[in-house]
């Protein structure tokens, strides 16, 4: 039997009929980002990124606030999953709004819409835009006095395309521009007299043409999109630009990484060859970047700029802000004062009556964002907004028990913070399921986790792994241990002895074997030099030296889910596509190796030899495995034969997604299975000891379970991208027992969610 966790506060409160409990976790924040912001002509101001909250409020990566600073609630487009990149306006008041968005308000968009003016804001039916069906992001707006709308965005694939195009008023292409970048493109900006479109980005081409300028900074004809070769403000060296304004009609001033130069701030001459003077604006100390799209143009005239800069002509300015004269020389007077202390933007706006917004990440306390309006007078917070805080909940990927200590660890992609203190990726829990304060993750000193796709606890190390990237942004290594009693990173180097260590590539399962020493690793593995180490998805490492063991080789090959676990000598691999056994044949779906073995499969244990289910979910006892995926089936340790009397779902389970076995047999199914209900694609169902489905247990969740782990008491603990869960707030994480059901009194039956 395993040794149980126990709740006992939740088990001494007992259950209650239609009721999820949330388990005691006050705070659990990722990180996030505001990419921009616009103002309204009549100072509305309108807020995008990737957040899920303003305040209290539920705001999905798009919200309005008020002239008066109040959070606009009747504007709700609800965008689905994909960023919010972009908003401008037109002549008319109707706002065009991009990002990685396929939905929005409702209806199907391809990562652009319009919609109306007036009050309240309604999506333009009319307008639908001629982007292709594969537009994977719209990086960047402009649009012309006329109406018209340039549109740089990037598709799937080729994943290095990324065209700009031309919109009539109505959302066609206008035939006769015709420019395609290789990597996204932003800012983009009209020159005054509207006959030349810059742009700026991370391209060095267009129309497979080589940019000259260094600073993949190019001047296009804005009418055929033809770009000026001849054109070559910054010849030599590297750099970016990311803020651009009209100085105007012969020049623009550029803000960012200048080549050749000895600040972040530039003024180009239009005509070719692009006279500049690097020399243009203030002495903004030793920092030379004027980083990120912080550079506007007041209705005064005066140039604002937001930078990495520490001092602007010898002036401390912590708020990194600054205004400028239209003669470049600055404003020492104005925004000192701000509110900004060390952080970045990636984005600025101004009102009609010269307020500044701009948001600052990462405040003291919890990880998020606040938007401050500036005072046109002086710089200063003017406190207009009501509630400006922007955070995201972190998605809870992975499940995890230690069964000796009862803690339980949830994996978190990008997660920073835990009830104010810092956890980077996982998160530890007592027994009842408070927050360990104890146990705090110092993954964030070496990598940020993309996603948490592998998860195992032992006694004294849990493995963590996924794919991440490094303080320089660049993909790193991707499975770590850690101390199972801090947190801390524990001294572990694979292939050291070899003088490599695994720097790349997806790591898709782990199972830790404390008895033998060995964690167990599906996935592929690179060295610094990107060569492939042994052609093995499956590999096994010493727990201590972090040596590849190489005298256990198993030949798999598997999915893009595959899952493992150790049970009674054996591991067992489902999502499998085949496994070389002792004798040299193959096992497909659902296989299993004697941790004493060479690494060969047993060629008892074939489980599905007439069928190959795709498998993603496992979990077992001593006398039954229990796997799901496209099928849910129990299988006998002793025989290696499928059940056929347990049999919850005979005519397919949809997609499962984690299954776990509670200690009197029954088995709680989450993600997309299609489980009673006439074959209703619910989220979580519990499957009894006898095979048969609970009819009067079925959740329902706004967003996928990903993952699942019984706890004592009748209880599962779901993790995933909800928000709501019974129709109660839930931030990825929610706690749920046997007498918890639903209501919603779909398809005639109240247990029941439509398909």
């Amino acid at each position: 039997m395993r040794k149980l966790l126990v709740l006992m506060a939740m088990l001494a409160s007992g259950a209650t009929t239609a009721q999820v409990v949330q388990p005691k976790l006050a705070d659990l924040y990722s990180d996030l980002g505001i990419y921009n912001t616009q103002f309204e002509a009549d100072g509305s101001l309108w807020v995008a990124g990737y957040f899920d909250r303003v305040g209290n409020q539920m705001t999905s990566n798009l919200a309005r606030f008020k002239p008066d600073g109040t959070l606009d609630t009747s504007f709700a487009p609800n965008p689905d999953s994909g960023i919010i990149r972009g908003v401008v306006f037109d002549s008319a008041g109707r706002a065009y709004v991009a990002g990685s968005f396929k939905t929005i308000a409702g209806q199907s968009r391809p990562g652009l819409a319009r919609f109306n003016a007036g009050n309240p804001r309604t999506l333009d039916a009319t307008y639908l835009p001629q982007l292709p069906a594969n537009t994977r992001s719209v990086e960047f707006l402009t649009l012309r006095s006329d109406g018209t709308l340039y549109v740089a965005y990037c598709v799937f694939t080729p994943a290095s395309t990324c065209p700009i195009v031309h919109l009539d008023a109505q959302g066609q292409a206008l035939p006769a521009f015709a420019v395609t970048a290789n990597s996204a493109t932003f800012p983009m900006v009209l020159s005054a007299d509207e006959q030349h479109l810059f742009i700026g980005g991370t391209q060095t081409q267009i129309n497979g043409v080589l940019i000259p300028s260094k600073a993949a900074f190019a001047k296009l004809d804005a009418v055929t999109g033809v770009m000026d070769t001849a054109w070559i403000p910054f010849p030599t060296g590297n750099g970016s630009i990311r803020g651009m304004v009209p100085d105007g009609s012969s020049h623009m001033i550029v803000a960012g990484s200048i080549p050749g130069g000895t600040e972040g701030l530039a003024r180009v001459a239009i005509a070719a060859p692009g006279a500049t003077d690097t020399g243009f604006g203030p002495d903004f100390g030793p920092s030379t970047n004027v980083n990120h799209s912080n550079l506007l143009r007041m209705p005064d005239g005066d140039l604002v700029v937001y930078g990495s800069f520490d001092t602007v002509d010898g002036q401390a300015r912590a708020s990194h802000i600054a205004k400028l004269a239209p003669d470049g020389s600055a404003r020492l007077n104005w925004g000192d004062t701000a509110p900004l202390g060390g952080t970045s933007s990636l984005t600025m706006s101004v009102s009609a009556t010269g307020q500044v917004a701009i948001p600052r990440f990462a405040l003291p306390g919890r990880p998020h964002s606040r938007v401050y309006t500036l005072s046109p007078v002086d710089g200063a917070d003017t406190n207009q907004l009501v509630g400006a805080e922007f955070s995201a909940r972190s998605v809870i990927q992975r499940l995890a028990r230690d069964t000796a200590s009862g803690r339980v660890f949830a994996g978190a992609p990008s997660l920073e913070e835990i009830d104010g203190r810092a956890s980077s990726a996982l998160v530890a829990f007592q027994p009842d399921l408070t927050p360990d304060v104890s146990w705090n993750s110092t993954l964030n000193s070496t990598v940020t986790l993309g996603a948490t796709l592998a998860l195992s606890v032992g006694s004294t190390r849990i493995a963590l792994g996924g794919f991440g990237f490094g303080a320089n942004g660049f993909q790193t290594r991707s499975f770590y241990l850690l101390d199972a009693a801090n947190g801390n990173i524990a001294p572990w180097a694979p292939l050291a002895s070899a003088g490599l260590g695994i720097s790349l590539e997806q790591i898709r399962a782990f199972a830790v074997d404390d008895a033998g020493g060995y964690v167990y690793v599906v996935g592929l593995t690179r060295d610094a030099n990107n060569a492939q180490l042994p052609a093995r998805g499956l590999n096994r490492f010493s727990l201590i030296t972090g040596l590849l063991d190489t005298s256990w080789v198993a030949t798999v090959t598997f999915g893009t889910t595959p899952a493992i676990m150790i049970n009674g000598g054996y591991l067992y691999f489902a999502g499998l596509t085949s496994a070389v056994a002792t004798d040299s044949s193959t096992v497909p779906a659902l296989a299993r190796f004697s941790l004493t073995g060479n690494g060969r499969a047993d060629p008892a244990f074939k489980p599905f030899a007439l069928m190959i289910p795709s498998l993603q979910a496992l979990d077992g006892d001593a006398s039954h495995i229990y796997v799901g995926g496209s099928v849910i089936a129990r299988i006998d340790t002793a025989t290696g034969l499928v059940d056929a009397n347990w049999n919850p779902a005979p005519q397919g389970a949809g997609s499962v997604a984690a299954v776990s076995l509670a200690d009197d047999g029954t088995l709680w199914v989450g993600g997309a299975p299609t489980l009673g209900c006439g074959g209703a694609v619910v989220d979580v169902a519990r499957i009894q000891p006898s095979g048969g489905v609970d009819p009067n247990w079925l959740i329902d969740s706004d967003q996928p379970v990903t993952s699942l782990l019984w706890v004592d008491g009748g209880r599962v603990l779901i993790g995933g991208s909800f928000r709501s869960v019974n129709g109660q707030a839930h931030d990825g994480l929610a706690l749920i027992g046997a007498s918890d059901t639903i209501f919603a009194g779909e398809m005639g039956d109240p247990y029941c969610v439509q398909p």
